[in-house]
């Protein structure tokens, strides 16, 4: 069975030089470098507020870093089970293998993190609910899960 499950995460954004962000690496956070110059760390939500604090006092030398909580700006979607490759298929032409990777998701700009047999999907807040409903009607067999999850993917290799 293939689902779609609201996810529940901390997302921490962080806009710096190059190397400011190659040094930040916050405990048991998940890292999504976005840009040269930006990264995005996600963790279980209770771990918010010390994921802040943490990315926060690494950049306090960076006078010109900024950390941000964008947890409001985005939804996540996970979608999982044994053929959510294929499933993704039929959404991107991204090729979703382990690991980060940004782009167009039915017709959505979305920032991808990919597991074995699950894909998650951040997208902009006010996105949420399109993009839900462009994956049940491009997948057809995805179950939608009424309860929602906890982010639980750990730190980022």
């Amino acid at each position: 069975m293939l689902e779609l499950i609201e996810t529940r995460a901390s997302v921490v954004g962080a806009f710096a030089t190059a190397e400011a962000l190659d040094a930040l690496r916050p405990a048991g956070a998940y890292r999504c470098r976005v840009a040269p110059d930006e990264a995005m760390f996600v963790a279980a939500p209770a771990a918010g507020a010390a994921l802040l604090r943490d990315a926060s006092a690494v950049m306090a030398g960076d006078a010109d870093a900024v950390v941000l909580d964008t947890g409001d700006g985005w939804a996540v979607w996970t979608m999982a089970g044994d053929a959510v490759l294929d499933a993704f298929a039929h959404l991107s032409s991204l090729q979703a293998g382990e690991g980060y990777a940004h782009g167009e998701v039915a017709g959505v700009v979305v920032r991808v993190v990919a597991e074995r047999s699950r894909i998650h999907l951040f997208v902009p807040a006010m996105w949420r609910d399109h993009l839900r409903a462009r994956i049940l009607a491009r997948c057809p067999g995805v179950v939608s899960r009424p309860d929602p999850a906890i982010w639980d993917l750990g730190p980022s290799p």
